[in-house]
């Protein structure tokens, strides 16, 4: 049997707009940086390093699709302090829009889990543009260890208002799952190569003791 139908282009569009309702539009984001890369078999992003590095991560905010300047945000963190034990935070690159900042403790009751929170208020960010907040500076602890956990996440926004007093929240898309530090992995040719050269050495054990009692 032949199937017809009389939809046209207008029917057609006007179908795709209907599927659309309720679908939440993100276009404004707030990220870390770096987000790291993939290095190992879990879902969570890595970032390479050693015990007693120095590194950096810095907290980025986007406001696209906003229509008034972002005036007031407040957003959670979670970090394992065993791993990423903070030395400092630096907010001068928002200071000019966003000259309050306050953290403020939620939950310590993790010790490989503290929740923290930030707020930043002020003349706001306008819309359409991509500002740094704060970076955060770490010394790694002694406690690094590759265990498939995020030691470091934005866990959610909990305020985000505009200057015309509109709670914006649900315009924000919020990279939540965060970056896993952890020790570089042996690249596969240097374990290969370990392998072999541990063989050899075997071998030659062996001969030498096979050697000494003919």
């Amino acid at each position: 049997m032949k199937f017809t139908t009389s939809l046209g282009l207008g029917s057609l569009a006007a179908t795709s707009a209907l599927l659309l309702v309720g679908m939440p539009a993100y276009s404004a984001s707030l990220s870390l940086v770096p987000r790291g890369t993939q290095l190992d078999s879990d879902s969570i992003f890595d970032r390479s390093t050693n015990i007693e590095d120095l590194i950096d991560f810095t907290f980025r905010l986007n406001t696209d699709g906003l229509t008034a300047n972002l005036t007031n945000l407040v957003f959670s963190v979670a970090r394992d302090p065993a791993e990423l034990p903070l030395i400092g935070l630096d907010n001068s690159s928002s200071q000019a829009v966003f000259p309050n900042l306050n953290i403020f403790t939620i939950d310590l009751s993790d010790p490989r889990s503290e929740v923290r929170g930030a707020t930043l208020s002020g003349s706001g960010v306008a819309p359409n543009t991509t500002i740094d907040l704060f970076t955060t500076s770490y010394r790694v602890g002694s406690a690094l260890i590759d265990d498939g956990l995020s030691d470091l996440r934005i866990i959610e926004i909990l305020t985000a208002t505009d200057a015309n007093g509109n709670d914006v929240r649900s315009a924000f898309q919020v990279d939540n799952s965060g970056v896993d530090v952890q020790q570089p992995i042996p690249e596969p040719s240097l374990v290969m190569g370990l392998s072999v050269l541990g063989i050899g050495l075997l071998v030659n054990k062996a001969k030498k003791k096979n050697s000494e009692t003919v």
